[in-house]
């Protein structure tokens, strides 16, 4: 399967706060973005060993327009095209950490070229004004931590003096702290509003671990596996009650995923990305996503607020229930969709408690005990092997046969 890591690690997070300011003296200006993402470019220089890397970051409240190539509304963009060690995987590309120089050259971790300005735009009496002012010297610290990004650059710039129009040198200090959004992997941009298509259900619960996996997806299965093309929704819900499907119905909100002492009913847990070691990290519990027909990811977004209503429809002994789904995403996207039926026939238990494939297979602390030449993967579908796992819900394949086993 395709690593998800990079679909997802490059999310960048809605800002809700008033939009930076750059600040300006006689001798500098310093931007504070807020927003950020990198474009890959594969092999740019066909010399087999350099991967570049568009790295842009904004103050901007509205963020880059579609094309990237701009601001939608006043701020301040840095656009800087770096050279980079070639990434190990191509379909999902990692922003090299590192110390980034101005050079003429193509070696790694330099950058230059017409790709590397800062763009001023100011509202002019309801006009925005842009003004370009290309790169020519400077250097670039770009730090990573479980997805997170911190970014320094100080960088000269040419610009126009306002009073005699000639190029003069500045100098800019930009600093950026957070998620890296690769932007043709998103389906929508920040501020926008994403229809998830999820006709299937899935409803996997282990008492032991206090917590059920909600899972929708955008086809159908007889075994719920990605196979298929089509979005995937997952949520990781407390409960420690004794009937679940008759608890279903109410209202549920985000909970931060480190703050599990707010962990109780009528919350789901926001995601965040778990570093499995050896460049693989993934989204969990609760994220968006759209997989292709060959199990590559198109999009990966984190649930990061909204809620999730959930009615009964009709006689209550019947079980017919609603869901309806209106997330805020990661990027600051609206994240909204339906399902309705009998939610107690998407329930899945057997197979979850210590179940058997052809072989023992259990889920134990931060482990799985499973038969020789078994292939464990995460329930967003990425593989991964049987021991130091993170706590929650892994799928077990083995001579043909599939079965889910909870991790504590």
């Amino acid at each position: 399967m395709r690593k998800i890591y990079t679909m997802a690690a490059a999310m960048l997070m809605a800002a809700s706060a008033a939009p930076a300011v750059a600040q300006t003296n006689d001798s500098e200006t310093i931007l504070d973005a807020r927003l950020g993402e990198f474009i890959y470019h594969h092999d740019f220089y066909k010399d087999g060993k350099t991967d570049c890397y568009q790295l842009l970051v904004t103050d901007c409240e509205q963020g880059f327009n579609e094309d990237n190539s701009s601001i939608e509304g006043e701020g301040a963009m840095l656009s800087l095209f770096l050279c980079g060690p070639a990434s190990q995987d191509e379909l999902a590309p990692v922003l090299p950490a590192g110390e980034y120089s101005y050079s003429n050259s193509s070696d790694s971790f330099t950058f230059s070229g017409a790709n590397c300005f800062i763009l001023q735009a100011v509202d002019n009496n309801g006009a925005i004004e842009r003004v370009k002012m290309p790169v020519t010297a400077g250097t670039v610290s770009i730090t990573e931590e479980t997805g997170l990004y911190t970014v320094s650059a100080t960088l000269t710039v040419t610009a126009k003096d306002a009073t005699s129009g000639e190029d003069v040198a500045r100098e800019y200090k930009v600093t950026y702290y957070g998620p890296l959004l690769v932007p043709s992997l998103m389906p929508v941009t920040p501020g926008t509003v994403y229809e998830l298509d999820i006709p299937s259900l899935e409803i996997v619960y282990d008492p032991a671990i206090e917590f059920f996996l909600l899972s929708f997806y955008g086809y159908t299965k007889d075994d719920v596996m990605i196979y298929s093309e089509g979005d995937v929704a997952m949520l990781q819900i407390p409960y420690t009650g004794n009937d679940l499907i008759a608890d279903l119905p109410g209202t549920y909100t985000h909970v931060p995923n480190d703050q599990k002492d707010k962990w109780v009913k009528g919350t789901f847990v926001d995601g965040f990305f778990y570093d499995l070691g050896m460049g693989y990290v993934i989204p969990m519990p609760s994220f968006v996503a759209r997989y292709t027909e060959a199990m590559e990811t198109m999009y990966c977004n984190l649930i990061r607020g909204g809620e999730m209503t959930i009615t009964s429809i009709g006689d209550p002994a019947e079980g017919e229930m609603k869901i309806d789904l209106n997330f805020i995403g990661g990027n600051g996207a609206r994240l909204v969709g339906s399902w309705q039926g009998n939610p107690k026939e998407c329930l899945l238990t057997a197979g979850v408690d210590n179940a058997v494939v052809d072989g023992e297979v259990r889920g134990l602390q931060g482990r799985i005990e499973a038969p020789e030449g078994a292939t464990v993967y995460t329930i967003s579908g990425v593989r991964t092997g049987t021991e130091n796992l993170a706590p929650g819900i892994y799928i077990v394949s083995f001579n043909g046969k599939t079965s889910k086993v909870a991790v504590r």
